[in-house]
């Protein structure tokens, strides 16, 4: 997201650090279980899964969600709404997809904060739904807790969730709520899927184990103190996400310094000022008139 900018070559990145033992994934059949995991907020998604849930069972009548942590993960102060699961307005926004008559459907299942029994709740399910908005996510290191555990993953197209999951062989990211129910569904009902995708999830995450993130940190401060050039990723995928393919070229066509070019993210931040300036001039004309 960098590229195009005057700081882009100096930059560089390392991912987070998630250590783990992979354990044998026999083939024995799992339940048709997906669990979610994380704090119960707008921008963690929950409401997307939650919207699609009665669809989900609908197809698969044996589906049941396990619901891993609570609005007040974070806060312990917050004051919950009617159910105990989040605040007033967010509960609000959730539950009525997960209820019939006001009470919780029998197939969901919201266990709050949990401790070491999250691991064997994560490994006994078919599919792992971590933040479906991905509006906060650098890297999402639910996504990869749950490959570790060789569960297949499914979530939005979206930040860094790119990176942690390897689309169409670790798990299915996709841009909509529905195509996200496809994607758990055709998981639930493919036994040879789960056991496959979860293997491959395993071999995937290993790349940000501690002896691998460790040494590229120890190489990083190494080149720093010997004074060695930058070693700088240029991007390789996702071309077409949040304008890559346009600060690719923006970056050459400042390499070559033959046109004068402004970055994207240089652009966005006078059009918003622009946007807030036109807004001010209008309201004042309004009230004039």
């Amino acid at each position: 997201l960098l590229a195009g900018e005057d700081i882009f070559d100096r930059s560089t990145y390392i991912s987070n650090m998630f250590d783990f033992k992979p354990e044998m994934i026999g083939k024995q059949k799992k339940k048709n279980h997906v669990c979610y995991m994380g704090s119960l907020v707008p921008e963690k998604g929950f409401h997307i899964l939650a919207r699609q849930w009665k669809y989900i069972i609908k197809k698969v009548p044996d589906a049941e969600l396990y619901v891993l942590g609570s609005g007040n993960l974070y806060n312990n102060s917050l004051k919950l709404g009617k159910y105990g699961l989040a605040v007033d307005g967010y509960e609000k926004k959730f539950i009525k997809y997960l209820t019939v008559n006001g009470r919780i459907m029998p197939s969901v299942h919201f266990l709050g904060i949990v401790g070491a029994e999250k691991k064997d709740i994560i490994r006994s399910c078919k599919v792992g739904v971590p933040n479906p908005s991905a509006v906060t996510e650098t890297f999402c290191i639910c996504a990869v807790e749950m490959q570790a555990q060789g569960v297949v993953v499914c979530s939005r197209k979206k930040w860094g969730l790119l990176d942690t999951v390897d689309d169409g062989k670790t798990g299915f990211l996709s841009y909509s709520g529905r195509k996200l129910a496809n994607n758990i569904i055709k998981i639930l009902r493919d036994d040879e899927l789960v056991y496959r995708m979860g293997k491959n999830g395993q071999s995937y995450v290993l790349q940000f184990s501690g002896d691998n993130i460790s040494e590229q940190w120890i190489q990083l401060l190494k080149d720093v103190d010997l004074n060695i050039d930058n070693r700088n990723f240029p991007i390789t995928g996702n071309y077409f996400d949040d304008s890559k393919w346009i600060r690719m070229i923006v970056e050459r066509i400042k390499k070559q310094k033959t046109l004068p070019v402004v970055s994207v993210e240089c652009f966005r931040y006078y059009k918003k000022i622009l946007k807030n300036k036109l807004k001010l001039f209008l309201k004042r004309i309004i009230k004039k008139v």
